[in-house]
């Protein structure tokens, strides 16, 4: 009896947890997942408090380039600054559907910061709270753009520790060889998706001069690049066949340029032109797009922790700490309303 007894015991244990794997196995209903429309419900508050001060950055054909954050109450707006729109004067949509030509106060390369003064009063800027404390695995939100909404709120993650990115310098995304004529230097392959490949260059065009400087071999354009940061925008003169042509390229990350020439899907949707250098950074894996970049990083309650710089690849994103950077573009500020 007592064997029959722990026999069936053991069956009926058997039976539970049979049932208990067949019912973990049971997928999540979409919208109760993370950016699910049920989940997402929850952050309409966060939405409704913090779009007032969301900007867009757009280029004079009216495409949304970036976003940006209002940081005080008289129109001031930052953003991320190395894929913004060229010129001294850029357009901002404001939430409430206006818009208007803000005006280039401060670029700083080395934070990848724009900040901007639009013709605005009244702004209700949010609060920056400090994210010294926050810790891996700590829920964020981030906005995106799409189509169908405008501005929606997402959810995620911080999904690494907080530490600096190297930079790995900056590149166009070509192959060259000499021509041994002092001519130019032959382009012989353009990377899929790179600098080169948006300005138009392709292979067999002759590079004849950068910024103005006659370009006499290899060595000299590697040299040039090699002090620049991504996002500098240079101009060319390219000969293709008889006809010489001018155009601007807007130097990428070095690291993005050789990930895709390497064939890595790592994009998927694209990646910021600029994805290292910086000297601290909060990781997290909020879906979010590079025209992205330049909105708030937020806590839970809606308060901005930091701004979105650069997305790195399917599932990372780097935002700049608001400790990096904050008391530097409240002087910057101070400096523009006194020179007034």
């Amino acid at each position: 009896m007592t064997c029959l007894f722990r026999l069936i015991r053991l069956g009926f244990v058997w039976t539970g947890l049979i049932a208990v794997s067949a019912q973990a196995q049971v997928p999540l209903e979409v919208e109760l997942r993370t950016n699910g429309e049920s989940s997402l419900a929850s952050l309409r508050t966060i939405r409704s408090l913090v779009l007032p001060a969301v900007v867009r950055v757009l280029d004079d054909r009216g495409k949304t380039m970036l976003l940006g954050l209002a940081v005080s109450e008289d129109g001031y707006v930052l953003t991320k600054a190395s894929e913004a729109p060229e010129g001294r004067r850029l357009r901002l949509a404001w939430a409430d559907g206006q818009q208007g030509m803000a005006r280039v106060v401060q670029m700083d390369h080395d934070l990848d910061l724009l900040l901007l003064k639009g013709d605005r009063d009244g702004v209700m800027p949010l609060a920056w709270q400090p994210s010294a404390k926050m810790q891996q695995g700590e829920w964020v939100v981030a906005l995106t753009q799409s189509k169908e909404v405008p501005l929606q709120t997402r959810l995620g993650c911080l999904s690494a520790k907080r530490r600096a990115i190297p930079g790995h310098g900056a590149a166009m995304g070509i192959s060259m060889e000499d021509t041994h004529a002092g001519d130019g230097v032959r382009i012989t392959e353009v990377a899929s998706e790179s600098p080169a490949e948006s300005a138009g260059l392709q292979p067999n065009d002759l590079l004849l001069a950068m910024d103005g400087e006659p370009v006499l071999n290899m060595r000299m354009i590697q040299k040039s690049v090699a002090q620049f940061k991504p996002g500098r925008v240079v101009q060319l003169s390219v000969k293709r066949g008889a006809d010489e042509r001018q155009c601007r390229l807007r130097l990428a990350s070095k690291s993005k340029v050789v990930s895709n020439w390497d064939g890595e899907d790592f994009a998927n949707g694209g990646v910021s032109l600029r994805t290292d250098g910086f000297a601290d950074v909060l990781q997290h894996q909020v879906p979010l797009n590079p025209s992205d970049m330049g909105g708030p990083l937020l806590n839970l309650d809606g308060q901005p922790v930091g701004l979105n710089i650069a997305r790195v690849d399917r599932v990372t994103t780097f935002a700049l700490p608001m400790e990096a950077f904050w008391s530097q573009v409240q002087q910057w500020m101070v400096l523009d309303r006194k020179s007034k």
